[in-house]
């Protein structure tokens, strides 16, 4: 077990597998305070950024492929943390875009977080077919959150649906249709509440862009945050809906999964 002293205004990014708890100071992953009392885990092939909001002494290990690293700053980008600001201030619904290992789980939870820290409550809305975080493989889901939470793949979906296979595209019908489902019973059981959706990474091609159009459609979010580029079709269906939409900035440390371990999260 190894003990780091964290500047504050530094990063402890732990590489899974991997564990830490805060020994002094305080310090926060995502939107979520580390704990003194219960260990953060982070899983074989995920990353989890630990910021030092003062001068904090971490106390972490690591396991086989797992390391650390201190950079100093913040990995979030500024951006983020102002549009979680902004979402949290009243029940609002947000859609997060970005492709494959953009960082998009990581800034749809920073959100959710923001939102269940400053209302009480959040859903987050995982429709990420092949790196669900919350669902089964080929499965679409949510869950509630009542306080933020370190990594949300820690939570385990309180309903969905089967699509049926790991991307969208070859079953673009009924991964909408699972969607509109999901989203009725949400707007059903949690009136109100803000929410988040972390949708898939499939943004290549214009079938994808059609995809995403509807997804837009059938959610109806009060806004958009797209991690880099945002496609014009897009943004002429987020005018069109009234939808206000931002282009962030990726995190300063995104990690590359293999092929391999995508499939065994």
């Amino acid at each position: 077990m190894a003990r780091i002293e964290l500047g504050k205004g530094h990063t402890l990014i732990l590489h899974g597998p991997a564990s830490a708890i805060l020994v002094e100071g305080k310090a926060s992953v995502l939107g979520c305070p580390l704990s003194s009392r219960r260990r953060l885990v982070v899983k074989s092939w995920r990353s989890r950024p630990i910021y030092a909001e003062e001068d904090s002494v971490i106390e972490f290990a690591f396991g086989e492929g797992g390391g650390y690293e201190v950079v100093e700053g913040d990995t979030i980008p500024p951006e983020w943390r102002s549009l979680a600001d902004e979402i949290s201030a009243k029940p609002s619904k947000l859609c997060v875009y970005g492709g494959v290992d953009s960082g998009k789980t990581s800034l749809a939870t920073l959100m959710a977080n923001s939102i269940a820290k400053s209302l009480g409550s959040a859903i987050y809305l995982d429709l990420d077919l092949g790196q669900s975080s919350i669902c089964p493989p080929t499965t679409i889901g949510c869950v509630s959150l009542r306080a933020p939470i370190p990594d949300i793949s820690h939570l385990r979906m309180e309903f969905g649906e089967v699509v049926g296979y790991t991307s969208p595209a070859p079953l673009v019908e009924k991964h909408l249709e699972a969607v509109e489902k999901v989203a009725k019973r949400i707007a059903e059981r949690y009136p109100g509440v803000g929410a988040c959706a972390d949708l898939d990474g499939w943004v290549s091609g214009r079938q994808a862009l059609r995809h995403k159009q509807a997804l837009l459609d059938i959610l109806k979010p009060d806004h958009l945050a797209a991690i880099g580029d945002l496609p014009e079709e897009i943004r002429s269906r987020c005018e069109e809906l009234g939808i206000d939409y931002e282009l962030l900035p990726p995190p300063r440390s995104v990690r590359e999964r293999e092929r391999q371990a995508r499939k065994r999260l």
